[in-house]
């Protein structure tokens, strides 16, 4: 493992470094992601919900007596389509996030047109909607049982946006029943979706500021458990060093050297030396001069073995130089 201080001299780890500051990002990364898509999620589903809603609504204010009357074409007249789209006009109008409004009849699991308030002059409207006419064939842009759904009295919305040349939107389509509670089509509303677009922009920035936010606090994460994990081990090599070495000579211990003669057998078998040192009469200096001056008497052989060994290394490199 390699090592080198930082500008304030502690031992600093890359590898550590490095899979701490992974292992920080991919949990705080997961504690930021998880919850931001959580929540995106139920703001889309909230809207999906708020798209079939009105049109629901739109159906619901659809005479549907007229307008079952009005899907065969047999009964068509100008005056029963004004008065069948007289209410969803005001609805539109009312509304100005609504780009289509709009009724439909399933014939042969194809769907025709029968009202659209673009048709009408009394519409106000910010957007220039183009009119589908009357009986129009409809051909949707994803073939699934939608038509089904709607039959079966389920409001439908679509999974995604649609786009044209007005913007982007979402579909909510919804039943129309008569007075008799019989299936007469279904209404539809293509919703302007920009506002949630825009608010949906100022989330995601938000979510990229967390995110890079919760990088930056991976990287710290990371340098201080590279730090700690070199001071630690700096620790334990001190540790390991005092347990090794006596602390008055700095000799290795009898545990020290059985474990480098462990070491230097098993690198440089039949290269090996060792030197044995006896002290004589050690007690008595201790018990006529003190143990101060024992213990100068004990720490002055391995300082001259120090010295020699140096002299030796130093003689040693000059011969090899020259």
């Amino acid at each position: 493992m390699s090592r080198r201080p930082d500008r304030s001299g502690r031992p600093f780890s890359w590898p550590v470094f490095v899979l701490a500051s992974l292992a920080a990002a991919a949990v705080l990364a997961t504690l930021v992601a998880v919850p931001q898509w959580l929540s995106q999620q139920a703001r889309w589903e909230q809207l999906r919900k708020d798209v079939g809603a009105i049109g629901q609504m739109a159906a619901s204010v659809i005479k549907g007596d007229l307008h079952r009357r009005l899907i065969d074409p047999k009964n068509y007249s100008d005056d029963l389509y004004k008065r069948t789209l007289e209410p969803l006009v005001r609805l539109h109008s009312a509304d100005p996030d609504i780009f289509y409004l709009y009724t439909m009849v399933d014939r042969g699991g194809v769907a025709h047109f029968i009202l659209d308030t673009a048709s009408s002059s009394d519409l106000r409207t910010k957007h220039q909607p183009r009119a589908s006419a009357y009986d129009e064939t409809f051909v949707p842009r994803e073939d699934d049982d939608w038509l089904e759904q709607l039959a079966s009295g389920t409001t439908y919305v679509n999974e995604d946006f649609e786009e044209d040349d007005y913007g982007t939107f979402l579909t909510g389509l919804a039943p129309i029943y008569d007075s008799e509670g019989r299936y007469s089509g279904f209404a539809g509303v293509d919703f302007d979706t920009e506002y949630y677009l825009t608010r949906e922009a100022g989330f995601r920035a938000i979510a990229i500021a967390t995110l890079g936010a919760a990088l930056l606090l991976a990287l710290a994460i990371g340098y201080a458990a590279a730090v700690y994990h070199g001071a630690m081990q700096r620790r334990m090599r001190e540790l390991y060093d005092s347990s090794i070495r006596d602390s008055l000579t700095g000799m290795f211990n009898r545990r020290g050297a059985m474990d480098l003669m462990k070491k230097a057998v098993d690198r440089h078998a039949g290269r090996s030396a060792m030197l044995v040192v006896d002290i004589d009469n050690l007690k008595l200096i201790n018990d006529m001069r003190g143990h101060t001056t024992g213990d100068a008497v004990l720490r002055g052989p391995p300082r001259r073995f120090a010295q020699a060994s140096r002299k030796v290394t130093h003689a040693r490199g000059l011969a090899m130089s020259s």
